[in-house]
């Protein structure tokens, strides 16, 4: 009898502890995320902006997309973060390069034309080989919904301009 209680006890710590370590996984690291997304504006004709983000699951690649702009670092991106950008209109390289235990794996590199007064929603493909997706707004505002912004990493890009949005 007292071995039933034994075993039962220590299935009940083990669910607490489980219970407990997925609630806490849950909540974002404020050293990592900074706010939740929040729907943005149009951007005046003279830029473009660009949101890019992972999806929140923890079925995806645990490791860091570094996310480039006319190859300079512009985010690092972790499952379930976001970076939110303005830039000038015109051609544009965007890089991506997960990080991996053998250190950085090649860049998978996209040009694209970027057109003024657009916002482009880019998910990172969890693909080591392939480009960005690009997203229609719905589908990125429910994706979005469960993301945060990615403050861990200093951006490098230069190009990039404060976000200037039209009157509601």
């Amino acid at each position: 009898m007292q071995k039933n209680t034994l075993i039962f006890h220590t299935m009940l710590l083990s669910m607490s502890i489980l219970s407990t370590a997925s609630v806490e996984a849950k909540e974002p690291n404020p050293k990592v995320f900074g706010k939740s997304y929040s729907a943005v504006g149009d951007v005046v004709n003279g830029q473009s902006q660009v949101i890019y983000y992972r999806a929140h699951s923890p079925h995806l690649n645990p490791n860091a997309a570094h996310i480039f702009l006319d190859h300079k670092l512009q985010s690092v991106l972790l499952p379930g973060g976001y970076t939110l950008f303005c830039i000038s209109p015109g051609k544009h390289l965007l890089e991506k390069k997960f990080e991996t235990q053998r250190g950085t794996n090649k860049p998978v590199a996209f040009t694209t034309q970027l057109e003024g007064g657009k916002t482009y929603f880019l998910k990172v493909d969890e693909d080591e080989n392939r480009p960005p997706l690009a997203i229609t707004p719905f589908q990125a505002a429910q994706e979005l919904a469960l993301t945060h912004q990615q403050v861990h990493a200093l951006t490098r890009a230069n190009q990039l301009v404060a976000c200037q949005y039209l009157p509601k």
